[in-house]
């Protein structure tokens, strides 16, 4: 299980289903108010396993998409999309050159193969919630570990689990690192 601020996932296998895809339409429209620029026509969208490498002078984002095809990544997003290392991200936005994509806008897709749920984490009551990125309705978590409940209101992360007409049982979680 990932803990609060262990760093960026380092193991993953790229995903046989993985495939790359050419059209606005692949990526998910940003719903209203969600504050993700929508996607220009005819930008493409590519779905693989995020690689983030450092050296001591540059950093390497990429993603591996069907077949061991890299492509390297631009991050335009603003968010800092690095910590996500490992994950299955669907990555959109235009291509200055066949190897090249300037992310725009992502979406999580699985971290070490289950499907996963990037948001914002909001206490209320004594509960704790998970309110998605994509704008869907607030997913209460279940039995979180306390790293997770400790995490601070408004907090980005991922969680994946088990669900269940209550809400979700977290099985793994990631959180964002604080910025400095």
């Amino acid at each position: 299980m990932r803990g609060a601020d262990r760093g960026p996932l380092r193991r993953r296998a790229v995903l046989p289903g993985a495939i790359l895809v050419m059209g606005a339409a692949a990526c998910h429209s940003p719903g209203a108010g969600s504050g993700e620029p929508a996607p220009e026509p005819g930008e493409p969208c590519i779905l693989g396993v995020l690689h983030a490498e450092s050296t001591e002078v540059e950093e390497f984002l990429s993603l591996e998409a069907a077949e061991g095809v890299r492509v390297s990544l631009v991050d335009r997003t603003g968010e800092d999309i690095r910590w996500l290392n490992g994950a299955e991200v669907d990555a959109c936005g235009p291509r200055p050159s066949g190897d090249v994509l300037e992310v725009r806008r992502f979406e999580l897709r699985t971290v070490d193969g289950r499907p996963a749920t990037l948001g914002r984490l909001r206490s209320r009551d004594g509960l704790l919630f998970l309110e998605p990125r994509d704008g869907g309705p607030a997913l209460r978590l279940l039995s979180p570990p306390s790293a997770l409940r400790e995490a601070g209101d408004g907090r980005v992360g991922w969680v994946t689990g088990r669900d269940t007409q209550d809400g979700m049982v977290v099985q793994a979680y990631g959180l964002r690192p604080r910025t400095r």
